[in-house]
């Protein structure tokens, strides 16, 4: 059964991902999306980091 969130975009459905957080109309967890956002952003500031440090 699908189950409502308080986001229209995600739902919950026990036939998917045993009831994981999905994104609606596909069976991408909202969880995989928040894990990559995370990665891309501490990509990002080890990069700047880097700069930095060359900088000085």
């Amino acid at each position: 059964m699908v189950q409502a969130t308080e986001h229209i975009y995600i739902v919950m459905d026990d036939a998917i991902l045993g009831g994981e957080p999905i994104i609606r109309g596909t069976r991408t967890p909202v969880r995989a999306i928040v894990e990559t956002s995370v990665a891309l952003h501490l990509k990002l500031v080890g990069i700047r980091l880097l700069l930095l440090i060359i900088a000085l």
